[in-house]
């Protein structure tokens, strides 16, 4: 599952991109792997988590485990006496860069694993629905489940459901994001946002999201410096992240095409040809350094393959019977999806449902 930016400068909670420098992966095994047993609610079944950091969080707090419970409540499926879920990510918490929206999508595309054997799959639809739930909001979401760079939106009917479609891109750029050693959380960066923008201000976020679209489509780099700026919510979050404007400057002035902030924050996002990437990585690098704050510049492909899940069925050689462990790289990974496509026929003995970002 790959780490994902948001917004991408006025596409607020409409606009994402995955980024495969960073994964999440889980592992899912029943207890009892047969559909037809199981018979526990969500409340009585039990959890056995493995992993550290926010990722090994207790039940209650875990969003795998959420996602996982309301993948299964959507399917109307009793669970198995317990859960064995492991969990890895390199997804730095807490930066802007869709670790939680990770956890979400692994925890329904690793619980849809399960649901497939037990004849009740959710739909792509319902996936995404149930993610961006769950988050509140689909850019993320979409950019993790579908990959590359995605539009989402919610309909206009009474159902509202979500949607989200990919967008072509027509240059090879990369990004170049300077990640502050500061934490920051989408609840205080939404709580810096007014209720009411005027009618100047959305009219120039419909236009520079309309021409980020074209430029992204045309590989019209030139474009991006003014199709990313944004008035919805960069202006407020600078409170919050002082050095921002700075950042994007530096890495304007360095030579990147266009710059924003990544997500709800604080971490800057620079979109770059790559014959300059080295050159805005310095800028981004001394404008921390300048302005006093810790933190690492990385950089990393654009519009990285989203969510990848399947089956991965142990080896007899390496695992002893009742062996609850999670598959190491001796087990055999048998890929279900990639994306949101579906299509492979459940398997027989041993095996975990997995799921996981870019090789």
């Amino acid at each position: 599952m790959p780490a994902t930016s948001a917004n991408l400068g006025p596409g607020f909670d409409c606009l994402g991109m995955a980024l495969p420098r960073w994964e999440l992966r889980a592992w899912l095994t029943p207890a009892e792997v047969d559909p037809r047993r199981w018979s526990c609610t969500e409340h009585q079944v039990r959890w056995n988590l493995r992993g550290r950091g926010p990722a090994a969080a207790p039940p209650e707090e875990n969003l795998v485990v959420r996602a996982i419970c309301a993948a299964f409540a959507r399917a109307g499926q009793a669970h198995p006496p317990a859960w064995r879920l492991a969990i890895r990510s390199t997804i730095p918490p807490a930066r802007g860069l869709g670790s939680s929206a990770a956890a979400i999508v692994a925890g329904l595309a690793v619980a849809n694993q399960w649901l497939r054997r037990a004849g009740r799959p959710l739909t792509p639809g319902e996936l995404l629905q149930l993610a961006a739930d769950l988050e509140g909001h689909a850019d993320n979401v979409a950019a993790a489940l579908l990959g590359g760079v995605v539009l989402a939106w919610r309909e206009a009917d009474a159902a509202q459901r979500w949607r989200a479609t990919p967008l072509m891109l027509a240059n090879r750029w990369l990004a170049v994001l300077a990640i502050p050693a500061v934490s920051g959380y989408t609840h205080e960066a939404r709580g810096a946002l007014p209720a009411t923008v005027s009618h100047g201000d959305a009219a120039f976020n419909v236009a520079r999201v309309g021409l980020l679209v074209a430029a992204l489509a045309a590989g019209r780099g030139e474009l991006l410096r003014q199709a990313m700026e944004d008035r919805l919510h960069q202006p407020y979050r600078m409170r919050l992240f002082p050095w921002l404007s700075t950042l994007i400057q530096r890495a304007l002035a360095a030579g990147a095409d266009g710059a924003c902030l990544s997500g709800a924050g604080p971490s800057v996002l620079a979109l770059v040809r790559p014959e300059r990437a080295r050159g805005v990585a310095r800028a981004l690098a001394s404008g921390l350094a300048a302005a006093g704050i810790d933190g690492r510049v990385v950089l990393c492909p654009v519009g990285g393959p989203g969510c990848r899940s399947g089956l991965v069925v142990r080896r007899a050689a390496r695992r002893p019977p009742g062996d609850r462990r999670a598959p190491s790289r001796g087990d055999d990974f048998v890929p279900e999806s990639q994306g949101l496509a579906a299509g492979l026929a459940c398997l027989d003995g041993p095996a975990a449902a997995r799921v996981t970002g870019p090789a």
